[in-house]
């Protein structure tokens, strides 16, 4: 069941999945810049793009009004089905209240939608002006790292869109080229990698990159960035003085930090973004870590050597896959019997 809303270049979807009279799951998104595409065309490319996917068509689709060309929807609907799809347009009955049902759904997250682009609009507006900025930051990049004395160390980019994360966007880097607990080399690593993806056209031009840190953490990343001719880009740094509770910026040249408001809207975006960016780099931390305690109890396994750890990896995935696996599962791995699989599972702690 398909309801659409739209607010001049603005088009929310709300999708209604409805199985024996009774609603199983909803999915909705907004697209951008369609003020010069009409009713017709924009349903058109829902359809396309939802079903283009590996989802699979239901036996019926309900629509708000009838599709130009609506046969040929039919056929491609039918076709990725393998059996009739019905597309229909209900006049009465409990059909036409589904519609409205998604239409009315899709009205309101439309208008909250609006509103938070708003309000993020003017937290946009506050980093400007509190930081100096010559561009209003609608797309920030926060910038992390994390390692327990140089091992297992790794980076993490998140993005920002009009103040809202886009996980879909999220990068993560294997340290490589930094031995040992260097902080200020791993972020001018991570700096390096991320900035030839911009250089490439692989990722957007972020308007601000936050680094968490302070001065050195800063000027590795900003050396980085000057070599690949990125040094336009606005960056800061963002660090707690220590023994203070209050954030400090680092901008520019100035060795001199800038204390932030505690209680300012641009200061809480940022530190969301530092957050997000810290977050993210130790989850992948700390997953490492465990994969390499695992790997190190399944090379302990008496019996378990060299080419039968390699068997296991290349059939099953990943140490993490192999600790959740089945004796079966496991028994289906040349050189591996049923024992040898449950003292696997009793070494690797399986859940």
């Amino acid at each position: 069941v398909i309801g659409m809303v739209r607010d001049g270049g603005l088009l929310a979807v709300h999708v209604l999945f409805v199985r024996g009279g009774l609603l199983i799951g909803r999915k909705e998104f907004f697209w951008n810049n369609v003020r010069q595409q009409s009713d017709h065309e924009c349903l058109r490319s829902i359809i396309e793009q939802f079903y283009a996917m590996d989802l699979v068509p239901p036996k019926e689709v309900l629509l708000p009004f009838h599709l130009e060309e609506q046969a040929v929807i039919i056929s491609w609907l039918s076709q990725r089905k393998g059996e009739a799809v019905r597309v229909t347009v209900p006049r009465r009955g409990g059909k036409v209240q589904l519609l409205e049902l998604a239409r009315e759904n899709a009205a309101v997250r439309l208008q909250e939608h609006v509103r938070r682009k708003a309000s993020n609009a003017d937290v946009l507006t506050a980093v400007l002006t509190e930081l100096g900025l010559d561009t209003l930051p609608t797309r920030m990049v926060g910038v992390d790292i994390s390692n327990i004395q140089g091992a297992q160390a790794v980076g993490s980019v998140v993005v920002f869109e009009n103040g809202t994360s886009k996980n879909s966007e999220y990068r993560r880097f294997k340290i490589k080229a930094v031995d040992g607990p260097n902080d200020f080399a791993m972020i001018g690593e991570v700096m390096q990698r991320f900035g030839t993806r911009i250089c490439n056209g692989e990722v957007p031009r972020p308007d601000l990159i936050l680094v968490d840190g302070g001065r050195g953490q800063l000027s590795s990343a900003q050396a980085s960035l000057a070599k690949l001719g990125l040094d336009e880009i606005e960056i800061i740094g963002l660090a707690k003085a220590h023994g203070e509770k209050f954030e400090r910026v680092f901008i520019g040249e100035t060795s001199e930090a800038i204390p932030l408001d505690p209680h300012s809207q641009a200061t809480h975006l940022l530190q969301r973004v530092r957050d997000e960016a810290h977050r993210f780099a130790l989850t992948y931390h700390r997953k490492l870590r465990g994969n390499e305690m695992l790997g190190s109890r399944l090379d302990e396994i008496v019996g378990i050597g060299k080419a039968r750890k390699q068997a296991l990896l290349k059939q099953i995935g990943s140490i993490d896959r192999i600790r959740q696996a089945t004796a079966e599962e496991l028994q289906r791995v040349p050189g591996i019997t049923i024992k040898m699989a449950r003292v696997i599972q009793s070494a690797l702690g399986r859940d």
